[in-house]
């Protein structure tokens, strides 16, 4: 199979990793390290959060029964599974593998690797951070200590992460908490800049929307969520052109401009983006369903909330990824 599709593996990358897997203590394990981490990547882009889980978990499995002495392969392999975990709601287990990648980045001197971990863990939130804890700030705190000093993908990344975490933890920030994160991202928004690099841009300016929650001028958050839109669709990150959209609703929304919203939500929605997790179709329908009772079309509204709820049951409603 893996000769003969050769061109396209990613439609039998499953097939390849079941075949690997049960040869793995004959044959090549880093093949079968490499299809079951690959599997796992293509369930979670279609929303197949156990089922990456599960390969994963065998990935890891080979990793450290047969994946000889690189501890790195260890480590990316937790850093993967501990994420799927976390996509997937299972937070006890999802802790428990980044603390491990964690450690093991530590004990092996890698400050990217440590770094990857530290953006990865901690809760997956639909609409920004709920629950950061003060381990989370620690980890990103050590991360951010350990990373050179001069401008990466990395370092942009952890310290825009870091000023919107701190802020999250607090609830209300005391004023030097907020003066603290501001300036924290401005940094990781400059550096993003300055390395032009477009993901780490969009990452920092997700975060500064978060920073800037109940500050005004409005008319910056306003700005900066339709860049994050144009980022999101440049990079193609769906998490990104998520956020972009929903601060820019709600920016169109203090200011009164529905017809704005309207056609937000309708160019949204127009994009053709393959599988759309329930939660992100319940905050359409959510949204639809206020636009409708501004324009007093109570039935259509009443509807739309109901499927809203229907949409999104058996899904914990904090947790989210795309």
């Amino acid at each position: 199979t893996e000769r003969v599709h050769a061109d396209s593996l990613d439609r039998y990358v499953n097939e390849l990793a079941h075949h690997f897997y049960l040869g793995a203590a004959l044959a090549d394990s880093d093949k079968a390290i490499h299809y079951c981490s690959a599997a796992g990547e293509r369930a979670l882009r279609l929303l197949a959060f156990e089922e990456a889980v599960g390969h994963l978990t065998r990935a890891l499995e080979v990793a450290e029964k047969f994946g000889g002495t690189d501890p790195s392969t260890r480590c990316d392999t937790l850093i993967a599974l501990a994420e799927a975990q976390n996509r997937a709601g299972d937070v006890t287990h999802s802790n428990a593998n980044f603390e491990r990648a964690a450690a093991l980045a530590r004990s092996i001197g890698d400050p990217e690797r440590l770094a990857s971990t530290a953006l990865r863990a901690g809760p997956l939130t639909y609409l920004g951070i709920v629950g950061a804890h003060k381990e989370q700030i620690a980890l990103l705190e050590e991360a951010l200590a350990a990373l050179p000093g001069d401008d990466s993908h990395l370092r942009s990344r952890v310290t825009a992460q870091l000023a919107l975490v701190i802020v999250a933890e607090s609830g209300v920030p005391a004023p030097g908490v907020l003066d603290r994160a501001l300036a924290l991202n401005s940094d990781a928004v400059a550096m993003a800049r300055r390395l032009g690099d477009r993901v780490a841009l969009g990452y920092a300016l997700r975060a500064r929307m978060h920073v800037l929650w109940g500050i005004d001028p409005a008319p910056e958050r306003l700005a900066l969520g339709t860049e994050l839109g144009q980022i999101a669709d440049d990079v193609g990150d769906q998490f990104l052109a998520l956020h972009g959209h929903m601060w820019r609703i709600r920016e169109l929304l203090a200011q009164g401009d529905v017809d704005a919203v309207s056609q937000e939500l309708a160019r949204f929605e127009a994009r053709d983006t393959g599988p759309v997790h329930p939660l992100q179709s319940s905050y359409s329908l959510n949204v639809g369903a206020m636009m409708a009772l501004i324009a007093g079309e109570f039935d259509q509204a009443e509807w739309m909330a109901r499927r809203s709820m229907e949409v999104a049951q058996g899904h914990n409603d904090h947790m989210v990824s795309f």
